[in-house]
């Protein structure tokens, strides 16, 4: 089988400025939606964070990377349940979650080369925002165990 020419992607996540205080049975992630991948049925790739914000995607083996590529990053933190996967409600109120937004934020649409970054690091204003209540239609809000 052959690889795809991968690069680097990992970093630190914090919320408010501050390291994530992840909810018991939640997942905080780390998602790169590929505009020109518009396959519904293939999710897009993402990497769950440890506690203390730091999360490195892989492909084949750990810290390997993403496909090479041009990507909008988005960020979600849902309950995770063994029957259903990752869902709703999204700790961090829909805000990160949205392609069609965050494409618009220079700081979230990243070039993954093949020389790759290690040290990517995104801060999510949280408090005092209001909930976005209805996300995008290309918002991804779950990612459902087959």
């Amino acid at each position: 089988m052959e690889h795809a020419n991968l690069g680097k992607f990992s970093g630190k996540v914090t919320i408010d400025g501050l390291s994530p205080e992840i909810e018991r049975g939640k997942k905080l992630l780390v998602i790169l939606y590929d505009q020109s991948q518009k396959d519904k049925s293939k999710p897009p790739l993402f990497a769950t964070c440890n506690a203390d914000g730091s999360f490195s995607f892989f492909s084949y083996t750990a810290n390997d990377g993403v496909p090479v590529g041009t990507y909008v990053v988005l960020f979600a933190e849902l309950t995770a349940s063994r029957s259903k996967g990752l869902t709703q409600p999204d700790a961090l109120k829909n805000l990160y979650n949205d392609p069609d937004k965050n494409i618009q934020d220079k700081n979230l649409v990243v070039s993954v080369t093949s020389s790759g970054k290690t040290d990517y690091s995104f801060n999510l204003d949280i408090a005092g925002k209001e909930p976005v209540t209805t996300p995008g239609a290309n918002a991804v809000t779950e990612f459902r165990k087959n």
